[in-house]
């Protein structure tokens, strides 16, 4: 080691070679496309920018304060080199050249020579189709026949739906329920005086809130939120209808109604 201070810069990359190739094997072996005798030269200049801006008095050794401006060098350079893209150049064949009425395709005399540029085209679209298009046939695809509805024959005549929330009394006698396109929930007429006369209810709710099952309780209106059937509706409105009418009606094929203690209630299970 020699005193930094007290000689020039020639002295200083002799003295220092072996620290630029140290830092080009250590940080960047691979150089990311930059040749290596360049790191070597944006080292050496590195090596003597630290020189000139070396400190003693800060405590670092020379070595440290350079190979760390060095490091800092080279990575700005490859950082730089990634940057630069290389754009493709498209030309037409027909593209006029330099504003005279001469086309690129007129500066070729042998027709022969524009044929064969065709069907080298035509080749290298037919080899690279060839790994799309499958090597094999094509399984004929049978449609799979829709599966029989499924039936349930659970008493859900005192249930019916309303929102706890936003009900109406709807004045129409014909539907007992009904949903708004807002998404609001009616009632009939017969079914609203049963609500407003305080008859108790347990409200069953389910995930989305666009469905509100409804049954008898004896101690008060109670609402639950239905986390057995997160996807889709619990039961729809008609097919509510359908059962406080006291028919049987066709169910989703996945849906199984069964009793659940924990919410005392009918939910749906998938």
């Amino acid at each position: 080691m020699i005193a930094v201070q007290m000689v020039d810069e020639n002295q200083i990359l002799q003295a220092y070679e072996k620290l630029v190739h140290y830092a080009i094997h250590k940080f960047y072996p691979y150089r990311n496309g930059v040749e290596y005798e360049d790191l070597f030269q944006i080292g050496s200049i590195a090596l003597l920018e630290a020189y000139r801006a070396y400190k003693p008095d800060r405590g670092a050794s020379f070595s440290t304060w350079a190979i760390l401006n060095i490091k800092t060098a080279m990575f700005k350079t490859i950082r730089k080199n990634k940057a630069l893209k290389r754009k493709g150049c498209v030309l037409s064949l027909d593209a006029v050249r330099n504003g005279t009425e001469f086309r690129l395709i007129d500066a070729i005399d042998d027709e022969r020579a524009i044929q064969d540029f065709e069907e080298v085209l035509l080749k290298i679209c037919l080899e690279e189709g060839s790994y799309i298009m499958p090597t094999k046939p094509i399984r004929k695809q049978v449609p799979i026949a829709p599966a029989a509805p499924v039936h349930t024959s659970i008493d859900l005549s005192s249930f019916i739906v309303f929102n706890a929330s936003n009900a109406a009394v709807n004045s129409r006698d014909t539907v007992a329920i009904g949903v708004t396109k807002t998404g609001k929930v009616t009632l009939s007429a017969a079914i609203g005086a049963r609500y407003q006369a305080g008859e108790t209810l347990e409200v069953l709710i389910n995930k989305t809130a666009n469905i509100i099952v409804v049954r008898q309780s004896e101690n008060g209106i109670k609402c639950r939120t239905n986390g057995k059937n997160t996807i889709g509706r619990i039961l729809s409105c008609r097919a509510l209808t359908n059962y406080i009418g006291g028919k049987k009606i066709d169910l989703p094929i996945r849906f199984r109604a069964e009793w659940d203690d924990s919410v005392q209630g009918f939910v749906g299970k998938r």
